[in-house]
């Protein structure tokens, strides 16, 4: 279903939003931006989350060939306002949630990438909150020629203080259940499946 959608997955509650099928999603390549952090987000926290979405992406089924930030930065053959545009679109999209269409355009046009994906985390303490401390995940998934988004999900769990070796629990918890939301959200559903397998092939 498109538009917006509750998520109840594992110990994280949250909203989804999906503007397109997943047949306009499924097997397109992604280039992964680096999601600024957000103090007092520790730096362990956010980079072990990070990773972790990152090398979960790039072993899914669903998602097709993946542009890590460590294959931007290896790439001699990138010119200094190419990786200039990289920083400045990751930047502002995990600062303000806003795209810049123009510097999106020329992603897919300089890196030859379909799709492009952030996942934002931020430790939210909080001493007056009833709930208690929020650990929070926001992702998102645009399309690089247009700047459009395709998929966003935030999710958030309630932790209890910010004991380091809980976060990284509850902060892999939360990374695995946007992974699910992620997945879903790209999977073929069982009639466009069939309804490709019945299409006739070309005669020779």
């Amino acid at each position: 279903m498109l538009g917006l959608a509750l998520v109840l997955c594992g110990c994280a509650t949250g909203t989804t939003y999906r503007s397109v099928d997943a047949d306009q999603l499924h097997g397109r390549s992604v280039l992964l931006l680096p999601p600024a952090r957000l103090p007092p987000t520790e730096k362990v926290l956010h980079d072990d989350i990070a990773a972790r979405i990152d090398e979960a992406i790039a072993r899914s089924p669903q998602i097709g060939a993946v542009m890590t930030r460590k294959d931007v930065s290896q790439r001699s053959d990138l010119s200094i306002a190419i990786r200039g545009d990289y920083e400045q679109f990751s930047n502002t999209l995990s600062l303000t949630g806003m795209a810049d269409p123009g510097i999106s355009y020329r992603l897919n046009r300089d890196l030859g990438v379909e799709l492009l994906s952030m996942a934002q985390i931020a430790y939210l303490p909080c001493a007056i909150c009833e709930e208690g401390d929020q650990l929070w995940l926001v992702g998102q998934i645009i399309e690089a020629q247009t700047g459009r988004l395709l998929f966003r999900a935030h999710l958030r769990i309630t932790v209890s203080g910010g004991d380091p070796a809980l976060l990284a629990r509850e902060g892999a918890q939360l990374a695995d259940d946007y992974m699910e939301s992620l997945e879903d959200a790209f999977r073929l559903k069982w009639h466009r499946l069939r309804f490709a397998h019945l299409k006739p092939t070309p005669q020779s």
